[in-house]
């Protein structure tokens, strides 16, 4: 029987001789390298996608914007916080989804740092990190947009 060092050795030298001919061909072989950034470009146009499909979850919620009178924002208000709640009631795996909307109910609340005192004791510290993050985030975007605004 052949041995197991011998079996090795082989796939070895063929892993090694694959490694070289690949290298050759990205180096030489004009259509090769053509094909090579084809499947980039397609490999890109696809990670660009996924986000997208995490929107398509069952927990996705879709954008509005933020009503200018104040029977809209009330009615905003009360619709964000009444999802989140529901959301909230569905598990870990929905607290994306009701940190979201607690953030939305945040954004029109008139005294928003009473409002997130009461959220703070009444929601999971998970889902207050979330919404942490989701307002350091906005701030972050409303930044980089005066600052390009600044060197147009």
């Amino acid at each position: 029987m052949v041995e197991a060092k011998y079996v090795f050795a082989g796939l070895l030298v063929a892993a090694v001789g694959y490694g070289v001919y690949f290298d050759y061909q990205r180096r030489n072989n004009p259509a090769f390298r053509k094909k090579l950034a084809k499947q980039r470009k397609e490999a890109a146009k696809i990670k660009q996608q996924q986000p997208k499909a995490a929107s398509n979850s069952p927990f996705a919620i879709p954008e509005e914007p933020i009503p200018t009178t104040n029977e809209g924002r009330e009615q905003y208000f009360m619709r964000n916080l009444q999802a989140g709640e529901q959301l909230l009631q569905q598990g870990p795996m929905a607290f994306d989804a009701a940190a979201t909307c607690f953030y939305r109910a945040l954004q029109v609340y008139p005294e928003p740092q009473k409002l997130l005192e009461v959220l703070a004791q009444s929601l999971p510290e998970v889902i207050m990190n979330m919404i942490i993050q989701k307002m350091a985030d906005d701030v972050r975007a409303a930044q980089g947009a005066s600052i390009v605004e600044e060197v147009e």
